[in-house]
C-alpha cells in the first residue's frame, strides 16, 4: 500500500523532460524511435525498439500519424508513464535525479551489474565455508578463472586487477 511521506524534501525540483525523437535510418524512409530524458540539461537516450516511417511521424505531438498502429501508441505511452514513475519514485525515496540514472533504471542496466556481483559474492562465501576441503589457494584460483571467464563471455574482454575485489571479500 502506498503511504504518503509528508516530509519528503522537494529540493529535487530539477528541470525534467521526456520526449520521443526519431533518428533516420540510412534508407531515408524509416527511423528508429528513441526516448530522450533530460534532467538539468543533461541528456540520456535509449532505443525504444520501434521503427516508424519518417513521413508518418509528427515530432510536435510525438505521435505516429497512421491510425493503423495503435499498438505503437500504447507502447510509447507505456514507456513515457514508466519513465515518469521512475522519476517520482526517485523523488519519493529522496534520491538525486539524473538522466543517466533514470535511463539505467528503466533499461535495467544497474540491476544486471548488481546481480552479477551479488551472485559471485554469495558463491565465493559458500566455497570459503568449505575451506576444510579446499585450500585458500584453490579457492583464489577458482575465483579468478571463473570470474574472468564469465566477464569474457559477458563483455567480450578479460578484466584484470580483481585481487582487490577478492581480498575485500575475505
Amino acid at each position: 500500500m502506498f503511504q504518503f511521506k509528508p516530509n519528503v524534501s522537494m529540493n529535487n525540483q530539477e528541470s525534467f523532460s521526456f520526449k520521443f525523437i526519431i533518428l533516420a535510418q540510412s534508407d531515408g524512409i524509416t527511423a528508429k524511435i528513441y526516448g530522450r530524458i533530460t534532467v538539468e540539461r543533461k541528456k540520456a537516450e535509449f532505443f525504444t525498439g520501434h521503427f516508424v516511417e519518417i513521413n508518418n511521424w509528427d515530432q510536435a505531438s510525438q505521435k505516429y500519424l497512421s491510425k493503423k498502429n495503435s499498438i505503437l501508441e500504447e507502447d510509447l505511452t507505456s514507456i513515457k508513464n514508466n519513465i515518469i514513475n521512475i522519476k517520482r519514485r526517485l523523488i519519493y525515496d529522496e534520491k538525486p535525479l539524473s538522466a543517466k540514472l533514470i535511463k539505467d533504471i528503466y533499461t535495467g542496466a544497474n540491476e544486471i551489474k548488481q546481480f552479477l556481483l551479488e551472485y559471485f559474492q554469495q558463491h565465493i562465501s559458500q566455497i570459503e565455508k568449505l575451506t576444510k576441503e579446499y585450500s585458500s589457494g584453490t579457492v583464489s584460483n577458482w575465483f579468478f578463472r571463473t570470474f574472468n571467464a564469465t566477464l569474457a563471455l559477458s563483455y567480450g574482454t578479460r578484466r584484470k586487477k580483481f585481487s582487490i575485489l577478492y581480498q575485500s571479500t575475505n
